[in-house]
């Protein structure tokens, strides 16, 4: 941001507004909340950061890379998630870290495998703190593979599929209906029209 900063290079003027407007709402909630913590400065980066990715990387770059990296999460998770499943006496070898919410984690260096599960619910977690999170990352992913790309991989889409499937989120599966239910009716009205 400062590198942007120096070189004077021009942002996105609605990115601007949307940035300020954001954090704005960040430090009204943390005043009137008289909760004032470290993570409100963390967040009001992030939303720099976002600033100066918007303004910076055209959407088709940001699109193609965040495919290239969800594709590697996605499978590594799978391959972890395969792992406990199927040897999990494996996971002893790698170290226990430790969340903010104090859940203990195996970490695969890709993904993270929780030491024990909620009502010995098996969950994807990817490398996220919680299954429901990761599926929104995977949703947004396979939504690009199916509206953004031009032609879709169906191996990569199927890859998001499972991904998500077996991350048991009740929300991961709304998402899953929606998007596979809107892109199959923009295939049917496409095809009326050609």
């Amino acid at each position: 941001l400062f590198v942007k900063l120096r070189r004077k290079m021009k942002f996105n003027k609605k990115g601007i507004y949307f940035a300020v407007a954001m954090t704005g709402c960040l430090m009204l909630s943390s005043v009137l909340n008289n909760d004032i913590r470290f993570g409100y400065v963390y967040a009001v980066g992030l939303i720099c950061l976002s600033l100066l990715i918007v303004s910076y990387m055209p959407f088709h770059s940001f699109v193609y890379y965040y495919d290239k990296v969800m594709r590697i999460i996605a499978t590594a998770s799978l391959l972890g998630f395969g792992l406990y499943i199927v040897f999990n006496s494996v996971l002893d070898f790698f170290p226990i870290i430790q969340n903010i919410s104090y859940l203990e984690f195996h970490n695969l260096f890709l993904t993270v495998i929780p030491t024990s599960f909620y009502a010995g619910m098996v969950r994807n977690f990817g490398v996220f703190r919680e299954p429901g999170v990761f599926q929104i990352y995977l949703i947004i992913a396979l939504a690009f593979q199916l509206f953004i790309f031009s032609k879709p991989k169906i191996k990569v889409c199927i890859l998001y599929l499972v991904a998500v499937i077996t991350t048991f989120s009740t929300t991961g599966y709304f998402a899953l209906f929606f998007v596979w239910g809107a892109y199959f009716l923009k295939r049917t009205r496409y095809k009326g029209e050609f």
